[in-house]
């Protein structure tokens, strides 16, 4: 116990004066070149005397305690801990050296919403996030993409998957109707905030924080005496920024 308190009060006081040390010249100011010896020589008699108390001071006593065996073994010890320690940190700059400068860093899957409704994430060195768009920005054209279902496709950000087919009232083709009957599609939608499941029909917009989804279009059109499968419908999406 006491080898491994007088190793890290030694390593603490090792790295105290390394910060002086590199820092003198911040906290001080610039000094003449006979003060920089004198504080240099002072702080190594002082470090000496410091370290010599704190490797050897409490087995120098065991030993004139005649407690030599105690008195070797607690000095073995605490050198043994304090080169474990200069190897620790030397580990660790070796490490740090052979880093590769620009490498890739993997920044958390979080998103920030801008004043414009639009969604930026966190980008490196340092996983900030990327700047919001100016209120000069270009106007984004709203996008149109076609998906089966289980079939995801990605327009301006936002990942869209139809899942099954609700309803399909649709009048059909080869009869007249009094009401033109509507479809509902239960559809997967993700964006920079997550994942959730929506239920669209037909012109009717389907709004996130920052997009506006609108089921347009439905295939095939149906026939009184033919029955639509799931894996045969096709559905048209158009998304915009809001």
């Amino acid at each position: 116990m006491y080898a491994i308190l007088h190793a890290v009060c030694a390593a603490a006081y090792v790295g105290l004066v390394a910060f002086f040390m590199t820092n003198v010249g911040t906290l001080f100011g610039p000094a003449h070149g006979s003060l920089n010896a004198t504080m240099f020589l002072l702080m190594f008699v002082i470090s000496a005397a410091v370290m010599g108390m704190l490797v050897f001071g409490r087995p120098a006593l065991w030993y004139l305690d005649n407690m030599k065996r105690e008195a070797v073994a607690l000095s073995l010890y605490t050198v043994g801990f304090l080169a474990l320690i200069a190897a620790l940190v030397f580990g660790f700059l070796v490490l740090s050296a052979n880093r590769v400068p620009g490498e890739q860093v993997f920044c958390t899957m979080e998103a920030k919403l801008c004043p414009d409704g639009s969604y930026v994430r966190r980008i490196g060195p340092k996983c900030e996030f990327a700047e919001c768009p100016t209120a000069g920005s270009s106007f984004i054209e709203p996008r149109s993409v076609e998906a089966g279902i289980n079939e995801t496709v990605n327009a301006l950000d936002v990942s869209i998957t139809p899942l099954a087919v609700l309803e399909d009232s649709r009048c059909a083709v080869d009869v007249q109707c009094v009401w033109a009957g509507t479809v509902h599609v239960r559809a997967r939608l993700e964006s920079g905030l997550g994942t959730s499941e929506m239920v669209f029909s037909p012109d009717t917009p389907v709004t996130t924080e920052a997009e506006s989804i609108t089921l347009t279009g439905v295939s095939p059109a149906p026939y009184s005496k033919k029955t639509i499968a799931p894996a045969d419908y096709r559905f048209t999406f158009e998304v915009s920024k809001r």
